[in-house]
């Protein structure tokens, strides 16, 4: 009667072939959290210009419907990461039966990414109803 002897532990070969594996595994899971941190920091500095773009434009809002005059450019300094401006400009309808202003806003930035310049720009457009004597 012949035993069998049992093969215990593990080769070699399947040693590398699980290092690679996890090797392959792990990269993958870097350039997917790296991509989702980038991502996250772009988001933010979204936010943080269309918070600041909405600021500027609700200040010129309420100048046109408490004084009923069109300030021509109004330009706000935002603190955007990786710095940029928030501008305001504003423009009267041209019906003459409405009192109606448009206000038009513009939210730019510049970033470096890897050594590359990347600029952004968010516009928003809100109509803002003028007073009567206007």
């Amino acid at each position: 009667m012949k035993r069998q002897h049992r093969k215990r532990g593990v080769t070699l070969a399947e040693v590398l072939v699980a290092t690679a594996f996890l090797g392959i595994c792990s990269a993958a899971l870097v350039d997917t959290t790296t991509q989702t941190a980038a991502n996250l920091a772009r988001t933010e500095r979204r936010a943080v210009a269309l918070s600041a773009l909405r600021d500027s434009m609700e200040v010129t809002i309420q100048q046109i419907r408490r004084s009923g005059t069109l300030p021509s450019v109004f330009t706000a300094a935002a603190n955007l990461p990786g710095g940029g401006s928030v501008r305001v400009k504003t423009t009267p309808s041209m019906s003459a039966y409405t009192k109606v202003a448009l206000v038009v806003g513009e939210a730019s930035w510049a970033e470096r990414i890897g050594g590359r310049v990347r600029s952004e720009t968010l516009t928003m457009e809100v109509y803002a109803r003028c007073p009567d004597e206007f």
